[in-house]
């Protein structure tokens, strides 16, 4: 890995990682169809999923408007100058990722795409395996003491 940056290719990005499990949740619900009959009413799925989406949608703009608030990239191989630890970093350590899951999650629940709902799982493992590790490993290098103390206040998630 490059004492530069955390990621150097588009593809390990969350938006790349959340576009293939949407594209594949969407061809897997038409080849192989799976549906499920909720023991909820109608309405009060689409409900609850469009809240999930409109909760993990907003986490998303606030994240990226505290990186950008604090002259940070999240585009690849851009480096990172400074830990962000206010606003919505205050409560998680990566809320883009989180946002991103609840947003398939929701979008899978308010619109009975079961596939969206199960593929939550792979892509949280994708985002834990294939970015935050790398990315912890990364800060750490670059921001030792910091980054640490950081890490001991807020957890990865939620």
């Amino acid at each position: 890995m490059s004492d530069r940056y955390a990621h150097s290719s588009i593809w390990k990005t969350s938006d790349a990682i959340f576009c293939i499990a949407l594209v594949l949740g969407l061809v897997l619900h038409f080849v192989p169809s799976l549906s499920l009959t909720f023991p909820i009413p109608l309405l009060l799925r689409i409900v609850v999923g469009a809240a999930i989406v409109l909760a993990g949608a907003t986490t998303v703009v606030l994240a990226k408007r505290d990186l950008k608030n604090a002259g940070q990239p999240t585009a690849p191989g851009k480096a990172t100058t400074q830990v962000v630890e206010s606003g919505i970093y205050r409560f998680s350590r990566n809320p883009l990722y989180l946002g991103l899951v609840a947003m398939l999650a929701g979008l899978g629940l308010s619109v009975n795409i079961v596939w969206w709902v199960i593929l939550t799982l792979p892509m949280f493992l994708a985002f834990q395996h294939l970015l935050i590790i790398p990315e912890e490993q990364y800060l750490l290098g670059r921001f030792n003491e910091q980054y640490t103390a950081y890490m001991s206040r807020v957890r990865r998630w939620l």
